[in-house]
């Protein structure tokens, strides 16, 4: 308990944060959070006009051509 642990080569350390859903899991360092979250929150915005253009009906690749640059 408490004591670091490696999975399939992923460290993880007592107080890191781990997220999942259906399309996979993300190990958060504690020390690295505050950075991940201003990103996350950068991010949004975009992710918003992603889901909206989804819901519509808009493809997959144009959607994501269109607000991510790709």
């Amino acid at each position: 308990m408490n004591q670091p642990i490696e999975i399939e080569g992923v460290k993880i350390n007592a107080g890191d944060i781990i997220v999942g859903d259906a399309n996979g899991v993300v190990v958060i360092p504690l020390e690295q959070l505050d950075v991940v979250v201003a990103e996350c929150q950068k991010a949004k915005p975009i992710e918003d006009k992603c889901m909206a253009d989804l819901r519509s009906g808009f493809p997959i690749a144009e959607t994501f051509a269109k607000h991510r640059g790709k």
